[in-house]
C-alpha cells in the first residue's frame, strides 16, 4: 500500500484558488462596464485581481525544524496560509470598495448665492452659480439639485444655432428642491435664447421655464427625442421665431408630466407625448402629433 506524503502546498493551492474565486465573484457583481469608464485614474480589475492571485500564490516559509506531528504542521500551514490570503483579500477589500465608491452617482449642487462655488460642486458651501457649469462638471447618470432662485445667466449654444440657458448633453437628472413657484430658468426675450436644451434620456424637474426665445423648435425647452423627459414644470411666454420653427413655442418633442403650459406662442407643445399637463393661454393648444 501506498502512503502518500502530506503535501502543504496543496492545502495553501486549495485556499488560494477558493479566495481568489470569491474575489472574482463578488468584482462581477460590484463593477459594470460604465463604472469602469467612469474611474479613469483607478486600478483596473485585473490589476485588482493579479495582485490579490498573486499575494494568494506566493510561496510559504518552510517550517523549520521538525514536527512532532505532521497533521499538527498541516494544520500551521493552512493557518499561516489563510491568515496571508485573508490578509490580502481585507486589502483587496478596501481597494475594491474605494473603486466602487468612486464610480457611484454624484450629486451636484447650484445655489444663484454662491460664494465659494468650486467645481466639481459637490456640496452646498461649493455649489455653482448657474446650472450650466453644474451640468458641465458631471458625468451620466449623475444628479444636479438646484435651490430657489431666478437662473439668468450661463449656457451654452447647441447644433450651432440656438443658444440655450441649460444645456442639457448628457443623460442626467437636473432636479430642484422646492419646485418651480420657487426655481425659475429665464431665457432672454430680447434675443435667441432657449430655456433648456435636453439630449435623450435626460431629466428635468420641478422649474418653471420662462421668457425663452428661439428660432429653431421649442422656445422653452427642446427635446431630442421622447426618452428626454419633463416633470412638474412650469412653462410660460417663450415664443418661437424666426424660419426655422415647426411649432412648439413652449415644448417641442419629449415626454413631459404633470406640467403646465401658459401664454406660448406658436403652439404651447409640439411633438410631445403629455401626460396630465394643462394647457391654456397658448397661440396654438398643441401642434399635430403632439400626443396625449
Amino acid at each position: 500500500m501506498i502512503k502518500r506524503r502530506n503535501n502543504p502546498n496543496h492545502t495553501r493551492t486549495f485556499a488560494a484558488r477558493l479566495l481568489t474565486r470569491l474575489f472574482a465573484t463578488w468584482t462581477d457583481l460590484l463593477i459594470n462596464t460604465r463604472a469602469l469608464a467612469r474611474c479613469k485614474d483607478a486600478l483596473s480589475t485585473g490589476q485588482l485581481f493579479q495582485q490579490f492571485a498573486g499575494r494568494c500564490r506566493k510561496p510559504l516559509k518552510r517550517l523549520i525544524g521538525p514536527s512532532p506531528s505532521p497533521h499538527r504542521a498541516k494544520a500551521l500551514v493552512l493557518m499561516r496560509t489563510c491568515c496571508g490570503a485573508s490578509g490580502t483579500f481585507g486589502l483587496a477589500a478596501v481597494l475594491l470598495l474605494a473603486f466602487v465608491g468612486s464610480t457611484l452617482a454624484a450629486t451636484h449642487y447650484v445655489d444663484v448665492n454662491s460664494t465659494n462655488a468650486t467645481p466639481p460642486y459637490t456640496n452646498w458651501s461649493t455649489a455653482a452659480t448657474n446650472i450650466q457649469d453644474a451640468v458641465d462638471a458631471a458625468v451620466a447618470d449623475d444628479e444636479v439639485v438646484v435651490t430657489n432662485g431666478i437662473y439668468s445667466t450661463g449656457g451654452r449654444e447647441m447644433n450651432n444655432l440656438t443658444f440655450n440657458r441649460v444645456a442639457v448633453d448628457k443623460p442626467l437628472s437636473v432636479r430642484s428642491v422646492n419646485g418651480p413657484q420657487f426655481t425659475i430658468i429665464e431665457g432672454h426675450g430680447a434675443l435667441d435664447s432657449r430655456c433648456v436644451y435636453l439630449t435623450n434620456s435626460a431629466r428635468l424637474s420641478g422649474f418653471a421655464l420662462t421668457n425663452g426665445r428661439a428660432q429653431a423648435p421649442g422656445g422653452g425647452v427642446f427635446c431630442e427625442s421622447q426618452t428626454a423627459v419633463v416633470s412638474n414644470c412650469t412653462l410660460t411666454g417663450n415664443q418661437l421665431i424666426g424660419l426655422y420653427g415647426s411649432g412648439g413655442g413652449g415644448a417641442y418633442g419629449g415626454t413631459l408630466n404633470n406640467c403646465l403650459l401658459n401664454g406660448n406662442s406658436s403652439s404651447g407643445a409640439a411633438y410631445c407625448t403629455l401626460n396630465n399637463c394643462t394647457l391654456s393661454g397658448n397661440s396654438h393648444a398643441v401642434i399635430e402629433l403632439a400626443f396625449c
